[in-house]
This record gives C-alpha cells, structure tokens and sequence, in this order.
C-alpha cells in the first residue's frame, strides 16, 4: 500500500512530483483531508483548469522549437533561422514566418493567436567557469 497526502499539494506540479513516487496506482491510497473529512483528496482544479502562464509559455516555445526541428529535418527550414539558444531561434523563426504562426499540430488548448502572441522568453547569458 502506497498512502498519499495530496492536501498540500499548491499545484499540478506537486501532484505529479508526489505520484510519480509510485511503481503504479495499484495499492496507491489518497489520503484524505484530515481537518475536514468532507473535503476531497485533491483538489480538482489544480489537474483540470488552466496552466500558470509560465507553464503555457513553455509549451508554446517547445511547440515552436518542435516544429522548426521538423522543419529542419525536411529541408524546408529557411537558412535565416538560426541561433545559439531557444530565444534566438525562436525569434529568428517568428521573424521569417509570423510571430502569429501556430505549428499545425499544437493542441487546441494551448494555441496563441494575434491576441495572445506568443513571445519568446530571453535567456540570460552568462559565462561557464568550469
């Protein structure tokens, strides 16, 4: 048996964190909520409704960075797009092709539009001191 305490879980993070503790479901037991036993094991919101907006970025881009490698292993990428990091691809590829280019296969729930553009997130350079 395999007893699991969910109710302090702050996001859907932590409930895959805390489940992925286990082998299986089989014999994986929620716990339930102790200062109130009407309340339920978990809360359903975390695993059902939208993602932080950090999280949806990071879908977004890996959306992006999945269908430029397509792209590149096709041979229909353009020579323009290229970069040392996912920031620089990225804007090179939305510089060649739209900012609101959404790849064919991205899951409804995540896809950007003119209102909701998707913008790359910096990264940061610094130096390697090995």
């Amino acid at each position: 048996m395999n007893p699991v305490d969910l109710t302090n879980c702050r996001s859907h993070q932590s409930y895959y964190t805390v489940l992925s503790r286990s082998t299986s479901a089989e014999g994986t037991v929620l716990l339930p909520d102790f200062t109130d036993p009407h309340l339920t094991a978990f809360d359903p919101k975390k695993i059902q409704g939208r993602c932080s907006g950090h999280l949806r970025q990071e879908f977004h881009e890996l959306e992006l960075l999945d269908h430029i490698t397509l792209m590149l292993y096709k041979g229909t990428l353009s020579m323009k797009v290229h970069g040392d990091c996912r920031y620089e691809l990225i804007s090179r590829f939305q510089l060649q092709y739209r900012k609101s280019f959404v790849p064919p296969l991205v899951e409804e729930s995540i896809k950007w539009s003119l209102i909701d553009l998707m913008q790359p997130t910096e990264c940061s350079t610094f130096e390697w001191d090995v």
